[in-house]
């Protein structure tokens, strides 16, 4: 059984990066794992809390392969930054 929102997440093939980010942006937001995309700790939590919750955001999606997170890399450095 899929974990709850995660079927709605398409396959990254290299062709659909915005739609894919959205998704599991969308995603990280339900499950409370979105810190780690504004990219600075809360002062409030100390370095051990935000490694793991480092950790558990970029596990989120484990069909990612070594291959298609080395193109959602290149991707996402070609893509404007924007605030999450």
């Amino acid at each position: 059984m899929a974990e709850e929102g995660k079927e709605n997440i398409e396959k990254f093939n290299g062709m659909n990066f915005q739609r894919w980010k959205m998704q599991v942006k969308d995603y990280l937001y339900q499950k409370d794992l979105y810190l780690p995309l504004v990219g600075e700790k809360p002062k409030a939590m100390n370095v051990n809390e935000w490694a793991i919750l480092d950790r558990k955001t970029l596990a989120t999606n484990p069909e990612v392969d070594r291959i298609t997170r080395e193109e959602v890399l290149q991707e996402a450095s070609r893509s404007p930054k924007e605030e999450p």
